[in-house]
């Protein structure tokens, strides 16, 4: 026999997950965030900076590497859907590389046209 506690426990747990999937399904969206530039931190680690609101979380989509290039896709949720300003947060997110970036170009396809990421000067430490 459960006892009240457990009871009540249960069902504060099924009203959080059903809250949690409401607010998944209606609210929280996964859209494809712009990369404004990318700092080379190693020979095989960037960090690329995708642009997106305020209440965002973003996250590295896929990154394919070839001889020539590295595209990243940078996508992003937003935590609320509230108005907001048409300013943008930048969003520091770090690729390890298979093998050193050397002479190939970075290449944002978040937005399924592929543009080519400009690199960003590093700041003197």
């Amino acid at each position: 026999m459960r006892t009240r506690r457990t009871r009540r426990l249960l069902k504060f747990l099924a009203v959080v997950a059903a809250v949690v999937v409401v607010w998944r399904v209606a609210i929280g969206k996964d859209y494809a965030a712009s990369i404004a530039g990318y700092s080379l931190v190693d020979r095989r680690t960037l960090v690329v900076e995708a642009v997106a609101g305020h209440q965002s979380w973003c996250r590295l989509g896929d990154i394919t590497e070839s001889s020539a290039e590295v595209q990243v896709n940078a996508i992003c949720l937003d935590w609320l859907s509230l108005p907001g300003t048409a300013d943008g947060v930048f969003y520091a997110l770090t690729v390890q590389l298979a093998a050193p970036l050397g002479n190939r170009r970075v290449v944002d396809c978040s937005s399924g046209s592929c543009l080519t990421v400009p690199a960003m000067a590093v700041p003197a430490s």
